[in-house]
């Protein structure tokens, strides 16, 4: 009996270990490829400036050429 608890306790330990140990690490998401891309940082930039002056028409524009540079999948764009 005096052997059987310790083994036990020893066998729920490492169970337990590898349980924490066996979780599969998710590694963090890349930047699109279009986010480097000097003509789609232009058009943003351009979009962006055209807000704060409040010229929402060519705002509008910049963001609709930015995001057909990212291929229609620049989510900002679509906002």
């Amino acid at each position: 009996m005096r052997l059987i608890v310790p083994i036990a306790l020893t066998f729920l330990l490492t169970l337990g270990l590898s349980a924490q140990n066996s979780q599969p690490t998710v590694a963090p998401a890349a930047k699109p490829a279009y986010e480097s891309d000097p003509k789609f940082i232009s058009a943003m930039a351009d979009a962006k400036d055209l807000l704060k002056k409040r010229q929402y028409t060519f705002a509008a524009d910049n963001y609709k050429k930015a995001n057909k540079i990212a291929g229609g999948s620049c989510l900002p764009c679509l906002k």
